[in-house]
């Protein structure tokens, strides 16, 4: 059995079997241990889709397999996730500094998240 960090080691590509290797007519592979690129192990639509992969391609099934939806690429989640990292129950050090200035807080999030924004943006057609 692998352990359970296994599928968050640093791997390459040649690691992992595809659902469905090269030349196999009778046998697939379903589970989190497949290589699916550009996808995120350790999810129910990886298995899921997975699955589909390996039965789809040894049944010769012609339907489309959902495509993956890269979420952490958004600009909207990208800048949910400055503004949660700005927020707390005990707050940041620079939140302890400014409690009073609103403005200043508004400002750094805005600034930041635009930031954020704009690297996802940019980096999303490279992934």
């Amino acid at each position: 059995m692998p352990y359970i960090t296994a599928q968050f080691m640093p791997r390459v590509r040649s690691d992992r079997p595809l659902p469905k290797p090269k030349n196999a007519v009778n046998f697939g592979f379903i589970s989190q241990f497949v290589e699916i690129p550009r996808d995120t192990v350790f999810t129910v639509e990886y298995s899921v889709r997975a699955a589909q992969t390996a039965v789809y391609a040894l049944c010769n099934i012609k339907r489309k397999i959902p495509k993956i939806n890269r979420h952490d690429l958004r600009p909207s989640m990208l800048v949910k996730t400055v503004k949660k990292a700005y927020q707390g129950e005990t707050g940041t050090l620079w939140q302890k500094q400014h409690k009073k200035c609103n403005f200043c807080k508004l400002a750094k999030l805005v600034v930041a998240s635009a930031a954020v924004a704009g690297i996802g943006y940019l980096i999303k057609d490279k992934i």
